[in-house]
């Protein structure tokens, strides 16, 4: 059973070495149309025409 729980957690050692990557820090990608829209409604919502 010990030798088991070694075994699982040698392999979740080894499967953490793979890069993550944080939504946060990807480019966003959309459409026109999309992106008009969102603009459309920050700027309803109050915001600047020119916030990022």
């Amino acid at each position: 059973m010990t030798e088991q729980i070694v075994h699982l957690l040698a392999r979740l050692e080894d499967s953490t070495e793979a890069e993550v990557i944080d939504a946060t820090a990807r480019p966003r990608h959309g459409d026109r149309k999309a992106l008009a829209k969102e603009q459309a409604k920050k700027i309803a919502m109050g915001h600047k025409a020119d916030d990022h």
